[in-house]
């Protein structure tokens, strides 16, 4: 192994275990290690939670679909801002109830909420789906890169246990304060690394003149069907009679209801209930804005737009297209013509990465340790709050209700390492089945975005229709996801992902469909009444004010308009409105005109997402205090 990748990793993993050690305490009590004692600080919550959400879609996923599709693949850019608009409609009034009432689990809050004991044991379920795969996707990928780096010193596998055992130790010695202030640092590293990466190819493709010019003689290339590369260049289709996925060769088939379909998914690592206990850890609300608006999308938004679109694209012309290369007009065969485009694989992470260990050792250390830092604070704080979840709602709650605090603490570290070593038994046996099975975990996830709106903003939504809601929706993702038909495939007459239209979003439309429904035929007078108790609290002290109520109507619309036509089926809008893609002669600012369709959506949605949490003030601190009735709802 060169000897710069080992000291950087040894010093990576020491301060990781070392952050851990200094949150280690025997007088932590159980609010203390599993949400911060609710004291996060301002600048460490804005960087730990940003860090969560930039997730190997973004750092590997969205260059390696802009080698294999082009500019379509940087759609994913608006994963991170899609998921901000949806906190900043959640975050706040989540906080306000954690903090009112004393919950520390997500359960606790729907629970007490709903007044049901079965959707505290849903909750349970659903965290369970969701974090076994979720987390073995993550330690899969980094013990595949940490094989690659070490030149298979260590088999992928074993090199996953080795730094699931890692995150144990620190996620265990100090709890959330240890993850939060873990992640707070490997955001800095995140941000850096792919900054880095997006100069990198920048120079190696002899900057923007340069790539724009290749692009220009790409754009044009037609000679065959196999050299029609101008689908580089625009979003093909709206929508496909097929399926969207195919299981026997693993190919997915784009189209713009499909990228619109993922890149919704995505909002299930915010609506998780894992996540839930991050939105209860802040001090206060203070950073959310400044998170949700500034940090996620504008920097990270940009970063993605540019940075890692010119990563993904430049590719093309750095050796990576064969097509490119035969014809002439690549810049260098810097990269390998044999990248696996294997839609959000590290493939070609590793290949610019690799290139440059012996010429610049130093910068691709930085480089690998930047994409585990991405690949670890996303494990790690998924790991400490589901451990949580488990100690909390299902040690407490069902077999123990007395335990002391110490036994909490114990049992929820004796949960991470149980999350831990069923992820890695999930990644050693599954193969490839293990992306899959992380795509139909988040798509389950982001079915809790039903609930978070009954109980932030519909209290009429009964708890008979939320919980049909639930169940009805895990129905048509086992018929519609990839993975359904890994069991079921030979007894349905369509393939996954039907019409091209995710298995999320044919599972949100069920969902909202039997909530309303449900709601419609049965209404129980005492239940509303007890939950419009909580729905009044949360409108004084999170609602939008009287004076700007108005707004609300063009808030919603302004935000449909900017979902369906930024990466939904209207981008297509975007294929020639500044510019024909096959003539640069006609291309506004010298640039493909989905390129500047999606880089105006992003400043859209910087001024959308800043309206709605500063205008709207569905983001900021209230001038009104939040009174605790509990510290622990969990001691009533």
């Amino acid at each position: 192994m060169n000897y710069w990748i080992f000291g950087f990793l040894s010093i990576f993993w020491i301060a990781s275990i070392a952050i851990g050690w200094k949150f280690k305490s025997s007088e932590q009590n159980v609010s203390d290690f599993l949400i911060g004692k609710r004291k996060l600080s301002f600048f460490i919550f804005i960087f730990a939670i940003t860090s969560i959400l930039i997730t190997n879609v973004n750092f590997f996923g969205q260059s390696s679909l802009n080698l294999d599709i082009g500019f379509m693949g940087s759609c994913l850019a608006f994963t991170v801002i899609i998921t901000s608009i949806v906190s900043i409609f959640f975050m706040k009034k989540q906080w306000v109830l954690s903090k009112r009432f004393g919950y520390i689990t997500p359960a606790e809050m729907y629970g007490d909420y709903f007044k049901s004991k079965l959707f505290q044991y849903i909750i349970i379920l659903i965290s369970i789906f969701f974090i076994i795969p979720f987390v073995g996707l993550q330690l899969s990928l980094s013990g595949k890169l940490l094989s690659i780096i070490t030149e298979n010193l260590l088999s992928p596998v074993i090199s996953s246990w080795v730094i699931g055992l890692i995150i144990c130790v620190y996620v265990g010695l100090g709890g959330t304060n240890s993850v939060a202030h873990n992640n707070a640092f490997k955001f800095i590293i995140i941000i850096f690394g792919l900054i880095i990466l997006g100069l990198i190819s920048y120079n190696l493709s002899g900057g923007f003149m340069s790539l724009n010019q290749t692009l220009a003689k790409l754009s044009q290339l037609k000679e065959s069907s196999e050299a029609n590369t101008i689908s580089l260049f625009y979003i093909p289709e709206i929508i496909n009679s097929g399926s969207g996925y195919n299981l026997e060769d693993e190919k997915i088939n784009w189209s713009g209801s499909l990228m619109f379909g993922f890149v919704v998914s995505t909002i299930g690592i915010f609506c998780s209930p894992a996540f839930s206990m991050w939105c209860f850890s802040s001090e206060s609300p203070k950073p959310f804005a400044s998170q949700q608006v500034w940090v996620a999308t504008f920097l990270i938004g940009f970063i993605l737009i540019f940075f890692v679109t010119f990563v993904g694209i430049s590719a093309h012309i750095l050796g990576s297209n064969s097509i490119v290369n035969d014809v002439g007009i690549n810049v260098s065969k810097f990269l390998s013509e044999n990248i696996e485009k294997n839609n959000f694989d590290l493939n070609l992470f590793a290949n610019y990465s690799m290139t440059i260990k012996e010429t610049s050792p130093w910068l691709f250390s930085i480089l690998v340790i930047s994409a585990f830092a991405v690949l670890q604070s996303t494990a790690a704080a998924f790991i400490s709050t589901t451990a949580g979840i488990f100690s909390r709602d299902v040690y407490k709650k069902i077999f123990n209700p007395r335990a002391s605090p110490q036994s909490e603490i114990l049992v929820t570290r004796l949960s991470i390492l149980l999350i831990a070593i069923l992820s890695l038994i999930l990644v050693t046996f599954a193969g490839k089945i293990i992306w899959v099975l992380n795509s139909f975990s988040i798509s389950l996830a982001a079915q809790m975005l039903i609930p978070l709106i009954a109980i932030c903003y519909v209290p009429w939504f009964t708890k008979e229709a939320v919980l049909s809601g639930l169940i009805g929706s895990f129905f048509i993702l086992i018929l519609t996801d990839p993975a359904g038909h890994l069991i079921l495939g030979k007894f349905l007459p369509w393939g996954p992902w039907p019409l091209t239209i995710h298995s999320s979003v044919w599972a949100l439309v069920v969902n909202l469909c039997l909530v309303v429904g449900v709601t419609y035929i049965k209404q129980n007078p005492i239940d509303r009444v007890h939950r419009q108790k909580y729905f009044d609290y949360i409108e004084d002290q999170a609602g939008i004010a009287h004076s700007n109520r108005h707004l609300m109507v063009t808030a919603l619309t302004l935000g449909v308009f900017l979902v369906l036509f930024g990466f939904g089926p209207g981008a297509s809008i975007g294929n020639s409105l500044f510019g024909i893609p096959d003539d640069p002669s006609t291309w506004s600012f010298g640039l493909p005109s989905i390129w500047v369709w999606q880089i105006l959506f992003w400043a859209f949605f910087v001024g959308y997402t800043w309206f709605l949490a500063y205008k709207l003030e569905l983001s900021t601190e209230s001038d009104k205090e939040v009174v605790s009735l509990s510290d622990d709802y969990g001691q009533k």
